[in-house]
């Protein structure tokens, strides 16, 4: 599943700051590379938190509709607002979602199953792997690879 998200980029003295309209919350990074990747991971983080809960993820606003000053709040004065609005801009960050989950949730958990006694003897006879049958049947339920 990929997901694409605006996001607002702001050069302040020291940093580049990340925020996603819509979203609460931010990150940052010392380059653009570097807030970009950190930018990839936080919403990854908070995406996988919806996505694991099976919970609706969040509409993404459209880039075109995004005005930057709105999201310079934290500024002190009107100068300092004027600056961060000067230096900064949206972009789109996109990534596959699923492909996240499976990088980052790779523990294994044991599970209890109960199968007719018929079924489970015809299984070992054929020298099934439940464990690998149980994997891809969930998979093919969510409709996941």
């Amino acid at each position: 599943m990929f997901v694409v998200y605006p996001a607002i980029f702001c050069k302040e003295s020291n940093q580049y700051s990340v925020f996603f309209p819509g979203f609460d919350g931010a990150t940052c990074g010392d380059t653009k590379e570097d807030a970009y990747r950190m930018a990839i991971d936080w919403l990854g983080i908070n995406l996988m938190d919806y996505y694991l809960e099976g919970k609706e993820l969040p509409k993404s606003i459209e880039i075109e509709k995004i005005e930057i000053k709105n999201y310079l709040d934290f500024a002190e004065t009107e100068e300092e607002k004027k600056e961060l609005l000067k230096n900064s801009f949206v972009t789109l960050i996109g990534f596959d979602l699923i492909q996240y989950v499976k990088d980052t949730q790779k523990t294994t958990v044991r599970k209890n199953v109960s199968i007719p006694s018929w079924l489970n003897e015809l299984g070992k006879n054929y020298n099934l792997n439940f464990s690998n049958l149980l994997q891809e049947a969930i998979k093919k339920e969510l409709d996941i690879d």
